[in-house]
């Protein structure tokens, strides 16, 4: 500053011939000039240095605005633009450039994709909760594009960095409900859908201390048609009226989170957080009840009538989380241990006028623990960025009966994984990263064991074109793990002629992927992606042949976890543009997917899309929104199809009152549409065919109000200064 100082001055008296008002005019802009740049070289140069599981080259490569860009990485400085209107952090981060909030949804989203992924210091938190926190808490952000290591599968990663010396405490509290004035639910009940929430924050030194709490109702009825037929002996089910003139689908759920954090700057590179989450589910969560005729095709005599009802009766999860960020000389590393403890209990009754009857409860117990930990550093005067670690993931499921305990299944699943990441500048504009992990995968259940060995790689390309294009290419091959459902030994009749088990041998799938993102015209991005995945996870159904339920030797209908193929490939483009106050969006996209495993194959084809205006008015808080979606969601797999074609036409009003304290929502969905709204799957095998129409998607939040409140309250020195500044901005 002293030198800043220095130059003006000097600047300043060669110009003597300059008349004195007109000196301290210049004086000043000079001034100014020199201390933004100033404060921005200060700003570089104080920018954390931790690597976040990624590539962060620190060479500038340009500079926008408050946007400093880097090969692979942006270092956004908040702006009170970037504030002037933003209730919370998240709507704060729609105005990144590439981000886009929606009001409505309450989603983030990047160039489209909502996989998004905050971190707060460095730190993970509940995403709910980072985008609820308060914008003048930070002051700046890093935005990290397709991260790897650790955050591999993001669409992009971003970093809030809080102001230091930050000290206060904030809270918010807020609600949210659903309203029918026609009648929709139960009972043709007004009320629908509600959650409430509440967090606490206090920052005070090194700590940073969390308390939060969640809760959710939600009730719904609905009528689904589903008509089966077994190939083997002409059987047919199919869904009649209930006479009653309830639905075939009933469902109430309620749930509550409470959880807890601690988090301490051991120094200035080091840290460590401390996270518990405790979720359960209320005991009223019916899945189905339906009610079906079943007979012999053909034969009039032979009607039977079924009764098929199926509900969660309870559930828990317990989650614990140790991180630790920091570095040691010329390396940085993390660490992290997570261990998650869920269990449920399920029943299901389907009973028949005939006499036949089967009853299914189970208690199913599913813990986890993950261990990671990384190291990694710049070289090659900070050209080079590398990075390995360790990962340890250990699963074991089990099932039980829920009044006898008799053991049903044991499955345990034990994989260690070493990887490796690479980034490199080539050039001023152009970056290359290169992955590559060895897996090794050991399973149990009860006498059989399988163990092999896996390998996942990627490789990355982006440049930075003229303005404001750039391309990025990828190419990644990933390995996931079946959900523990599908690997269970444990078999069972769920109707009188289907058998349902789990694959111990089933193998985790691996997937190959290759994403192309091409940013252009500065509005425009064009997104091509090709995924191919070999060993994927699917149901298969063949036809059997054993002892039933009822001691008789007959054909059944047998449904078991395989790895088949499956391939998707899509092109979209998305639009975004901001104009003053007024933004606009839109994308549009087109995907195919194919399914195969064996002898059948499957494919289908659909368009998707969506546009919203968005106009903030700041100066009196007001935000006013527009948007309609097209939500064709068409899938394939190797025995069936499922086609839903639905859309949305919203309108969306907050307001905010009491200095930005108080903030009220209300969105209309608009009972206009243009499309069918029904979802239609058929599943075909040699053993049965089925045909389901469920009820009409767009009469689910048809002509209803959504209207949402949120209270948020603070305070501190640092709130309060932080505050001044903001009412000064304005």
């Amino acid at each position: 500053m002293k030198l800043t100082l220095t130059i003006c001055v000097r600047i300043v008296l060669a110009t003597r011939s300059v008349s004195s008002h007109n000196q301290r005019i210049l004086f000043l802009i000079i001034f100014s000039v020199f201390v933004f740049f100033d404060i921005k070289a200060r700003c570089l140069l104080t920018t954390d240095t931790l690597a976040l599981d990624t590539m962060r080259l620190s060479e500038v490569v340009v500079t926008a605005s408050n946007v400093i860009r880097r090969r692979d990485s942006d270092l956004v400085l908040v702006t009170r633009d970037m504030r002037r209107g933003s209730f919370n952090t998240a709507e704060m981060l729609g105005k990144v450039p590439g981000f886009l909030y929606n009001r409505s949804t309450k989603s983030l989203s990047y160039y489209g994709e909502e996989n998004v992924k905050i971190l707060v210091d460095s730190l993970e938190k509940d995403a709910g909760y980072i985008k609820g926190l308060h914008h003048l808490r930070f002051d700046k952000l890093d935005v990290i594009p397709n991260p790897k290591g650790k955050y591999e599968g993001y669409a992009v990663l971003v970093n809030l960095h809080t102001r230091k010396s930050y000290e206060g405490y904030e809270g918010n509290l807020s609600g949210t409900s659903e309203f029918f004035p026609g009648g929709r639910n139960v009972s043709n009940c007004i009320f629908g859908d509600a959650d409430w929430k509440g967090n606490l924050t206090y920052t005070k030194d090194r700590w940073n201390y969390v308390l939060g709490y969640a809760g959710d109702f939600s009730q719904q009825e609905r009528n689904n048609f589903m008509e089966t037929k077994y190939l083997f002996n002409n059987y047919m089910e199919s869904s009649m009226d209930k006479g009653d003139g309830s639905k075939s689908h009933h469902e109430i759920t309620r749930g509550h989170v409470v959880s807890g954090s601690v988090d301490c700057q051991l120094d200035k590179r080091n840290s460590v957080s401390l996270v518990y989450q405790l979720g359960l589910q209320g005991k009223d969560a019916c899945d189905a009840d339906n009610l079906l005729r079943s007979t012999i095709v053909g034969c009039r005599s032979c009607d039977t009538i079924l009764s098929n009802r199926s509900y969660v009766e309870s559930s828990y999860r317990h989650t614990l989380g140790i991180f630790s960020r920091g570095g040691f000389g010329c390396w940085n590393y993390t660490a992290d241990l997570n261990v998650v403890l869920n269990g449920w209990d399920t029943e299901s009754l389907l009973r028949k006028s005939s006499g036949y009857a089967t009853h299914d409860d189970r208690r199913t117990e599913m813990n986890h623990t993950i261990a990671k930990f990384e190291v990694n550093r710049l070289l090659l005067g900070r050209k080079l960025y590398i990075a390995f670690g360790y990962n340890n993931f250990r699963k074991s499921y089990r099932q039980e009966r829920l009044y006898q305990k008799d053991r049903l299944s044991d499955y345990t699943l034990w994989q260690n994984k070493w990887w490796l990441f690479s980034s490199c500048a080539l050039g001023r504009m152009t970056n290359l990263s290169l992955a590559s992990s060895i897996m090794t995968n050991h399973s149990r259940s009860g006498g059989l064991r399988d163990s092999y060995l896996s390998w996942s790689g990627s490789l990355g390309f982006f440049q930075r074109l003229e303005g404001e294009n750039w391309v990025r290419l990828e190419y990644n091959c990933n390995v996931s793990n079946p959900d523990m459902t599908k690997v269970t030994g444990y078999g069972h009749f769920t109707d009188s002629l289907q058998w349902v088990s789990g694959n111990p041998l089933l193998r985790s799938s691996i997937s190959h992927d290759v994403n192309l993102k091409y940013h252009l015209l500065k509005y425009f991005t064009v997104n091509g992606r090709f995924l191919y995945q070999p060993r994927t996870f699917t149901d298969i159904t063949i036809q059997s042949e054993g002892y039933l339920e009822n001691g008789v030797w007959s054909k059944y209908a047998s449904t078991c976890s395989q790895n088949a193929r499956w391939l998707s490939t899509w092109l979209g483009l998305y639009y975004e543009q901001r104009i003053g106050e007024l933004s606009l969006s839109a994308n549009v996209d087109y995907r195919y997917v194919r399914g195969k495993y064996g002898e059948f194959v499957n494919s289908v084809g659909n368009w998707t899309g969506n546009c919203m205006a968005e106009y903030n008015v700041s100066k009196i808080s007001l935000y006013l929104s527009c948007a309609y979606n097209l939500c064709s969601d068409y899938n394939a797999w190797a025995q069936g199809l499922s086609k839903t074609k639905m859309d949305l036409l919203w309108l969306n009003a907050e307001k905010s009152f009491f200095g930005e304290r108080l903030n009220v929502g209300v969105i209309y969905n608009i009972p206009l549409h243009f499309v069918s709204g029904k979802n239609i799957s058929r599943f075909f095998s040699p053993a049965k065919q089925v045909y389901a129409r469920n009820f009409n998607y767009n009469k689910l939040s048809s002509n209803s109000f959504e209207i949402s409140i949120t209270y948020r309250f603070s305070g501190g020195k640092s709130v309060r200064q932080y505050k001044r500044e903001l009412s000064d901005e304005k």
